[in-house]
């Protein structure tokens, strides 16, 4: 429809739909893709004493800001050379 001068235009009424939440960048902080746990395979590991680091559950917060959320690592010893 043309705009006239003096004649208003019209558009139909629009049904309200909510603003979509804010899209995280899809490579993640640094230029990383981000990793979600439920896609990496726990492997099998041995008893704690041949582990060189164990952390479980460990959370880093600056703040209000969480940059680490419950990560947990576990990281062997290396073989000993005879």
């Amino acid at each position: 429809m043309d705009a006239s001068p003096g004649r208003p235009t019209s558009t139909p009424p629009q049904p309200a739909v909510p603003d979509p939440l804010p899209s995280p960048d899809p490579l993640g902080p640094g230029g990383a893709p981000p990793v979600q746990a439920s896609a990496v395979a726990e492997p099998e590991i041995g008893p704690i004493e041949d582990m060189a680091v164990v952390m479980d559950g460990v959370s880093k917060r600056f703040g209000d800001d969480t940059a680490v959320d419950s990560i947990s690592l576990t990281v062997p010893r290396a073989p000993s050379s005879a």
